[in-house]
């Protein structure tokens, strides 16, 4: 899986500005080396590697599919891709994903709304608050009079009210249709001579 360098910069800026400051630190250059070191990795092996790592922490390849890459890139065993993994899970993955989280709940904090009680929406339905709406003079034409704004609300309101009160038919469930059971994908070639 080869990416362009544009593919690289444009999944690099979509991250947040924590995520970019956590992937490009000194600390986590320093944990790529530790890694390395800790795995027998030479220096361009290790490079290899936090190119592959970082291709996963901005999304353009599955972490499912991170073994492979890792494996087939770096020419390891799977005893030692495994253990490589274990390693870059634990120094590189769990921080980031502490720094997610932190920003989950900061954004959670921020852009949470006031909930509003049912006890204040039943009100509200029961007993609308009238809003009346300014006279405003348009440079198209003349201001319209309050009256024909409160005709249109009381019309508004009687409608509403009629529709709330109507009876309401529910269709009834219709009736499951059976499916079949799927066919088992491989039978018995009738043309050919059994194999013995």
């Amino acid at each position: 899986m080869e990416f362009t360098k544009e593919q690289k910069i444009e999944a690099y800026k979509k991250l947040s500005e924590k995520e970019k400051d956590f992937i490009a630190s000194n600390e986590t250059t320093e944990i790529y080396r530790q890694i390395g070191a800790k795995n027998g990795l030479l220096l361009d092996a290790t490079g290899k590697l936090s190119d592959i790592v970082f291709l996963a922490l901005v999304g353009l390849i599955r972490t499912s599919d991170l073994d492979r890459a890792i494996s087939s890139a770096l020419g390891l065993s799977q005893e030692k891709t495994t253990a490589l993994l274990n390693d870059v899970n634990d120094m590189i993955f769990r921080p980031f994903r502490s720094v997610l989280m932190e920003e989950s709940q900061e954004s959670e904090s921020e852009e949470a709304p006031e909930p509003l009680s049912k006890e204040d929406i039943l009100a509200e339905i029961e007993d609308p608050v009238p809003v009346s709406q300014p006279i405003t003079v348009a440079e198209s034409g003349p201001a319209k009079p309050q009256e024909i704004i409160e005709n249109k609300n009381a019309v508004a309101q009687e409608f509403v009210t009629s529709k709330l009160t109507e009876t309401v038919n529910i269709p009834a469930k219709k009736a499951a249709i059976p499916v079949p059971p799927p066919k088992s994908r491989y039978s018995a070639d009738p043309y050919r001579e059994p194999i013995e």
